[in-house]
């Protein structure tokens, strides 16, 4: 937690840093100072990386903030309830079987208030 924490407190930084990168291997045909290519390429990699690791914590602070405003709480301690917490340890199978649940019973309440 106290490394997602870090990241999150550099938040900014990241961004610029990834819009500076993004705009300049977008608009480069070389780097401007010789680097070996399997340096270049780790920095692409980390790069790419990085940007999955901002949007990862886009979403979330999305997701969350949308929780609230339509007032899911319930909907969410259900599933909890139901799996145990979703936490980064969690193995992609529960992640997939509470994801699949979760639109099911979204789908059942669709459903439901259509035919009311």
């Amino acid at each position: 937690m106290l490394d997602l924490n870090l990241y999150k407190s550099k938040d900014s930084e990241v961004k610029k840093d990834v819009i500076t990168l993004n705009g300049h291997f977008a608009n480069s045909s070389q780097m401007a100072a010789p680097v070996p290519l399997s340096t270049y390429s780790a920095l692409l990699r980390h790069h790419h990386n990085v940007g999955f690791l901002q949007t990862s914590f886009d979403l979330w602070d999305q997701a969350d903030e949308m929780v609230f405003r339509t007032h899911s709480e319930d909907f969410f301690i259900q599933l909890e309830h139901q799996f145990g917490s979703l936490t980064l340890h969690c193995s992609l199978r529960k992640l997939v079987l509470i994801v699949s649940t979760a639109i099911k019973k979204i789908e059942k309440d669709r459903k439901g208030c259509s035919t009311k």
